[in-house]
């Protein structure tokens, strides 16, 4: 059971968003099963690619044909809360880096 939010621009679907409800039987996938019935639906409507839009999950390589890499990009203003920010995200990623 779940719902997903989705944008189409040019004969394409883009994948942005989902909630899901998760079931107590672990064989029960409502992620996979909820894409596997859009790709049917906008497939039957005649759009030409479902997009999962980038990062890795087990689900997104389950149904992919293919990938590419999303690049992001980030502009700030020269403002001492966003480059607090930005060593805040360096700490913590470091902090993610040296425990693997």
């Amino acid at each position: 059971i779940g719902i997903s939010y989705n944008f189409t621009y040019n004969n394409k679907v883009y994948f942005y968003l989902h909630a899901l409800f998760y079931f107590e039987i672990k064989n029960i996938k409502p992620g996979l099963v909820l894409h596997s019935i859009l790709i049917q639906h906008y497939l039957e409507k005649g759009y030409d690619c479902y997009d999962l839009m980038g990062g890795y999950s087990q689900y997104k390589n389950t149904l992919a044909t293919r990938s590419e890499d999303l690049i992001t990009l980030c502009l700030q203003k020269k403002k001492l809360i966003f480059q607090l920010e930005n060593i805040a995200r360096k700490v913590k990623q470091w902090k993610f880096n040296s425990s693997s």
